[in-house]
């Protein structure tokens, strides 16, 4: 079982990773209340597809589960997990425990 610590770390990480390409006024604060999408969003559609890839990669690195984000069900829905980084981190960390119960390494 993956635990939510090791995700948020995790997330955490890629957000670095992120801000370290992007301008200065585009960098998401690493906290769980920093707004990933919509109007109060600092992120800039390009960071947003970074962060998206990056995630993808670093799931596969860190916890051997391939995982597909970029679905516009889940990107544009109203109840996207996009919204914060908190909702994104426990979306991933649903989404890691799901795999890991289908499909234990």
């Amino acid at each position: 079982m993956v635990t939510k610590e090791k995700v948020v770390e995790t997330v955490f990480n890629i957000l670095e990773e992120v801000n370290g390409h992007l301008p200065q006024e585009s960098h998401v604060e690493k906290s769980v209340d920093a707004v990933l999408i919509g109007a109060s969003s600092t992120l800039n559609s390009m960071g947003f597809v970074f962060l998206v890839v990056a995630t993808e990669q670093k799931m596969i690195k860190e916890f051997g589960v391939k995982v597909a984000l970029a679905d516009d069900n889940s990107i544009f829905s109203e109840g996207t997990p996009f919204q914060t980084v908190g909702t994104f981190i426990d979306y991933l960390l649903d989404i890691l425990n799901k795999e890991k119960i289908q499909c234990p390494r």
